[in-house]
């Protein structure tokens, strides 16, 4: 029975790091062009992804180790590491390319922050709908 109480702590955490993720994306798009509230709430985002990471942690180190073996692409569990590895270049994509206009202020000629902006939310849309029917079950 402990392990019930403990596995519905785990699982409430989890849903509420990703409304947090989702909801902080969803307000940094939503303000793109009020900079300051999208920087506030774009850095915001950061930490809720490596808190997701985290809480999957041994599954996503486990899963970047069978990323060099061929015969495992098509499984789910390649998918999802390769997901979460697409996650982290992309959410660290958007940090450095946002601090890198900001610091020269204005956006650079290739716009990479809106590039990895709208990748991003490619990816996060992907996600968050393979695993709407777990993220709303886990709830």
């Amino acid at each position: 029975m402990a392990n019930d109480g403990k596995a519905a702590t785990l699982l409430r955490r989890r849903w509420i790091v990703y409304v947090f993720m989702y909801w902080t994306a969803a307000i940094s798009i939503a303000f793109q062009r009020q900079l300051t509230i999208h920087e506030f709430v774009g850095f915001a985002f950061v930490p809720f992804v490596a808190i997701h990471l985290l809480q999957r942690w041994d599954q996503f180190k486990g899963l970047l180790k069978q990323l060099s073996k061929v015969k495992k692409i098509l499984t789910a569990i390649y998918r999802k590491a390769l997901n979460d590895l697409a996650l982290v270049i992309l959410t660290l994509g958007m940090l450095i390319s946002g601090i890198w206009d900001w610091r020269l202020g204005h956006p650079t000629r290739v716009r990479w922050h809106a590039i990895f902006g709208v990748l991003l939310l490619i990816d996060l849309l992907v996600h968050a709908f393979r695993r709407r029917r777990k993220i709303i079950r886990n709830r």
